[in-house]
């Protein structure tokens, strides 16, 4: 309800009305500064809702210091279309920009790789942009989501995105509250592209291998087409993960539990890895510590393929990345007999039933588990005979 207050000198009207808006500790007249009423009743009634139904102090706090006009707020309130949250960010507005690299301090303190807490940087940066002005009110849903889906890559590459997203939004949200809820929760998360078996025969392999212009370079190679280990792993292996006795390693991969395993060196691959891991000290890295997986990867790109200018490559009609060397692996392994179990503990899958989906159809045909059932026949005959 809203009323016009009476000057006590000369007894008229004041212009413009008045109302009783509800305070923290009671009641207080609050001017609307118009002449019109059913503007006055809007106003006084947007108060009531505040204060009533969402305790928004802060906000009306502003206009009784006289830091915020009444009439701003109303405006802000209509705008907003009655959204407490949207007047809040609206009010406290701040660029996001200088929030990127605060989040990447705490983020990569976190006990990620310094790499992938670089590339989760890049994806930020890519819809922040450096010394560009960002609002926070002016990111919505539906810009997320365009932002999101115009981003170049496939669509696995847009999940490791839309993480790196959502864990700064996280922070924007969580730490410095500049939103009611993560606003990428509501931004749809693109589904898992299955990605195709590709792998080189083992005489491709060998020549891979033997391509490689040092030992060192030769015997990273060998063991990563070797165990089917990824790439980072194999370089943070010590002299001290090499079992010499088993022929085995230990990959303590950091991507899931399952990751760290025990894994067997294939007869092919062993002499080249322990020629070079012999003579390393115990506890010292096989590898030099400029080697990196981008480094890595580039040899094996270069290798596979050719260059005019050097006349240096393979040029091999097939060339796949050296992400590959997994699926070579398994697929040799697969075709071998070689139990489900054992080719999921030796990748780190954490479920068997992903290992049948990507490698089930290499298991061994129906002439083979013919012949195994024979061999299990006899082995029963026998041991029948024995009792």
């Amino acid at each position: 309800m809203v009323y016009r207050r009476r000057d006590k000198k000369s007894g008229k009207l004041r212009p413009g009305w008045t109302f009783m808006a509800r305070t923290q500790t009671g009641w207080k007249q609050m001017g609307t500064h118009t002449d019109n009423r059913t503007l006055g009743a809007k106003l006084a009634g947007m108060w009531e809702t505040l204060a009533k139904e969402h305790r928004a102090w802060d906000i009306l706090g502003r206009v009784m210091a006289g830091q915020l006009e009444i009439g701003v707020l109303y405006d802000l309130w209509l705008a907003s279309r009655y959204d407490v949250h949207a007047v809040r960010r609206q009010l406290n507005d701040v660029n996001l920009e200088p929030l990127v690299a605060e989040w990447h301090a705490v983020h990569a303190r976190s006990g990620l790789k310094a790499d992938s807490a670089a590339h989760a940087l890049a994806h930020v940066r890519v819809l922040i942009q450096a010394g560009a002005l960002r609002l926070a009110s002016t990111v919505t849903v539906e810009w997320l989501t365009e932002r999101l889906f115009a981003y170049p890559g496939k669509p696995n590459t847009l999940r490791k995105v839309h993480s790196s997203w959502t864990q700064f939004f996280a922070y924007c949200t969580d730490v410095k509250a500049l939103y009611p809820a993560n606003p990428m929760a509501k931004v749809t998360r693109p589904s898992v592209q299955a990605s195709p078996i590709r792998f080189y025969e083992l005489d491709v392999v060998e020549r891979i291998i033997a391509y490689q212009p040092t030992a060192e370079r030769r015997a990273l190679f060998s063991l990563i087409y070797g165990t089917g280990i990824e790439v980072s792993v194999a370089l943070a292996l010590t002299r001290s993960d090499i079992w010499e006795a088993t022929k085995e390693i230990r990959a303590a991969g950091t991507k899931a539990h399952s990751r760290d395993r025990v894994c067997r060196v294939a007869e092919w691959a062993w002499d080249t890895v322990w020629q070079h891991s012999r003579a390393v000290f115990p506890g010292a890295s096989l590898w030099p510590a400029a080697w990196s997986r981008w480094t890595v990867s580039d040899w094996h790109r270069e290798t596979v393929g050719y260059d005019e200018e050097s006349k240096a490559g393979l040029n091999l009609p097939q060339r796949f990345p050296l992400h590959c060397a997994r699926d070579h692996w398994a697929v040799r392994a697969a075709r071998a007999g070689t139990p489900v179990a054992v080719i999921q503990a030796q990748l780190g899958h954490g479920s068997p039933i992903l290992t049948l989906t990507k490698y089930g159809r290499f298991l061994p045909s129906a002439s083979d588990r013919a012949r195994w059932e024979e061999e299990a026949t006899k082995y029963e005959q026998a041991r029948r005979e024995a009792r």
